[in-house]
C-alpha cells in the first residue's frame, strides 16, 4: 500500500505551488509595466499621476491598467469579448492592435488630463488611438456599457480610420455597445435591462446640422440630446436596411458618401422622406427608452 504523504508535505507542497504561480504573476504584471513607454505621453502620465499605482493584466487583444487588480482582470474578460463580438455585428475583422485601457483615478488627476489634452473636464472617457482613458467614477462604473461602448469607437477607428462621422461613430457606439453588453452578461446568466426618460427636443438640433457636427456641443442638455438623436437615427437606419445593409452604409458612409444619399439608394425613394423621418427621430428622443 503506497504511503499518503504527510500533512506537513502537503502543506509545504502547497505554498511553494502558490508562490511560484505568485512570482511568474508578479513577472508578468511587471513585463506588461515595463512596456508603460509605449504608451502615448498622455496615458504615460496618466499612469505616473495617478494617486494609487495602477497595475497592468494583459488579454487577448487588450491590456487594462488599473488601481485595483480583481476590476482589471473583470474588464479584460468583457473586453476581450466586446472586440470581436462589436467586430462581428459590424461585418468587420476584429482589429489585430492591441488596445489599452487606463481606469484612471482621482478627480485632480482627470481634470490635469483634461486641460492637457484639451478636451471637457466632464468627459467620462477619452478615445485616441489605440488607448482608452476612463474616468474611475463610482457612477460610470455601473454603467454596464460603457466599456463596449468605447471599444466600439475603437474598432470603428481601426477599420475606417477617421472617416466616420461624428454623428454615426456616437450612434453606433451607443446602439451596438449596449447589445454587445447585454450579449455579454446575458451569456453569463446575469440580467440587463433599463430604462431611460424621453428628453425634450426643443434644443434639438435639425438631423441636418446634427450630422454635420465635427464636435459636440457645449451645453450639456445639447449633448444629451446629440447622443440620444444620434443612436434614434443609427437604431431607424438598421431597421430599414438589416444587418447586411447597414454595413454596406457604415462602409460607404466612411468613404465621404452623404448618409442621405448613400440611405436613399437602399431605400424605396418613395418611402423615405426627410421630413418624416425628422419627425420619426424626434418622437423617438422624447419617448421613455426600454431596453
Amino acid at each position: 500500500m503506497t504511503a499518503l504523504p504527510s500533512r506537513p508535505r502537503v502543506i509545504a507542497v502547497s505554498l511553494l505551488a502558490f508562490a511560484l504561480f505568485a512570482t511568474a504573476w508578479s513577472v508578468r504584471m511587471c513585463a506588461i509595466r515595463r512596456n508603460v513607454p509605449d504608451l502615448s505621453p498622455l496615458a504615460r502620465r496618466a499612469v505616473r499621476e495617478s494617486p494609487e499605482p495602477l497595475r497592468a493584466v494583459a488579454g487577448a487583444v487588450s491590456v487594462v491598467y488599473a488601481a485595483d487588480p480583481r476590476a482589471a482582470a473583470a474588464m479584460i474578460e468583457e473586453a476581450d469579448y466586446a472586440v470581436i463580438e462589436i467586430s462581428r455585428r459590424l461585418g468587420v475583422a476584429a482589429p489585430t492592435s492591441t488596445v489599452h485601457i487606463l481606469l484612471t483615478p482621482g478627480v485632480s488627476t482627470w481634470t490635469t488630463l483634461a486641460r492637457a489634452k484639451g478636451f471637457r473636464p466632464d468627459s467620462l472617457a477619452l478615445n485616441a488611438g489605440r488607448e482608452i482613458l476612463l474616468r474611475d467614477d463610482p457612477e460610470q462604473s455601473a454603467r454596464p456599457d460603457r466599456l463596449a461602448h468605447e471599444l466600439t469607437h475603437f474598432v470603428l477607428r481601426e477599420t475606417f480610420g477617421e472617416g466616420i462621422p461624428l454623428w454615426l461613430d456616437e450612434g453606433l457606439a451607443a446602439h451596438v455597445g449596449f447589445a454587445v453588453s447585454r450579449a455579454f452578461r446575458t451569456a453569463r446568466g446575469r440580467r440587463m435591462a433599463g430604462a431611460w426618460p424621453g428628453l425634450s427636443t426643443a434644443q434639438m438640433e435639425p438631423l441636418e446640422v446634427l450630422t454635420s457636427r465635427t464636435s459636440l456641443p457645449d451645453d450639456a442638455e445639447e449633448v444629451r440630446l446629440f447622443y440620444r438623436a444620434s443612436e434614434e437615427l443609427v437604431a431607424w437606419i438598421e431597421d430599414r436596411l438589416g444587418a447586411a445593409g447597414m454595413r454596406e452604409f457604415i462602409a460607404e458612409t466612411a468613404r465621404g458618401a452623404l448618409w442621405r444619399e448613400a440611405l436613399g439608394k437602399r431605400l424605396n425613394t418613395s418611402h423615405f422622406s426627410t421630413v418624416e423621418l425628422e419627425e420619426e427621430i424626434r418622437r423617438a428622443v422624447e419617448s421613455p427608452k426600454k431596453r
